[in-house]
């Protein structure tokens, strides 16, 4: 049970909406931390860019046929194409096939905001959140989600809503100390 007792009126819309891919995505996106997201933009980028770097250093003496094609060129160079298939082709496939073996996107979600607890109904499964489970929130363009753990969130699009419903959804967060990330 919260701490927090609400006003009728301060509690969100119910909201109605089918789950799609993008939403799971843009969650996904949103559940990487700052941590994360630091390592990718100054280590990965830098690092491909060196390998990048070294291999054409590498070949260079290769094209002008002063030396023979090695292994380690080739290594090089499936190493860089390596990363880049991993980050833009990997994590994104494995993003769908995580959400296709879960049964999620397609159905009709039904979320009810109430004072000690979150309703959420999706096709025949149905499952409640206690409020004080809700951990942090997050506010991104297109969604608010409220966080049950690092991985997991109820996730709003705002799709499903309008001006008004948004602000009530800000205020419901704001009344409910979670941290906001």
């Amino acid at each position: 049970m919260s701490d927090t007792t609400f006003e009728p009126a301060a509690l969100p819309p119910v909201v109605l909406y089918t789950l799609t891919q993008a939403d799971y995505d843009e969650m996904a996106k949103a559940a990487s931390d700052r941590l994360s997201r630091w390592l990718y933009r100054y280590a990965f980028w830098p690092l491909f860019l060196a390998n990048l770097g070294l291999g054409a250093l590498f070949l260079q003496p290769v094209l002008s046929g002063e030396r023979s094609l090695e292994w380690i060129d080739i290594a090089n160079l499936l190493f860089a194409f390596l990363m880049l298939a991993g980050r833009y082709v990997f994590i994104p496939w494995m993003r769908r096939w995580t959400l296709g073996r879960l049964k999620l996107a397609g159905r009709d979600y039904r979320i009810v905001f109430g004072e000690d607890d979150i309703e959420l109904t999706a096709g025949g499964l149905s499952s409640r959140v206690v409020r004080s489970e809700i951990g942090s929130f997050t506010e991104t363009e297109r969604h608010f989600f409220f966080w049950i753990n690092r991985l997991q969130a109820v996730i709003v699009p705002k799709r499903a809503i309008d001006e008004a419903g948004e602000a009530a959804f800000r205020t419901y967060a704001a009344t409910s100390n979670w941290e906001k990330r």
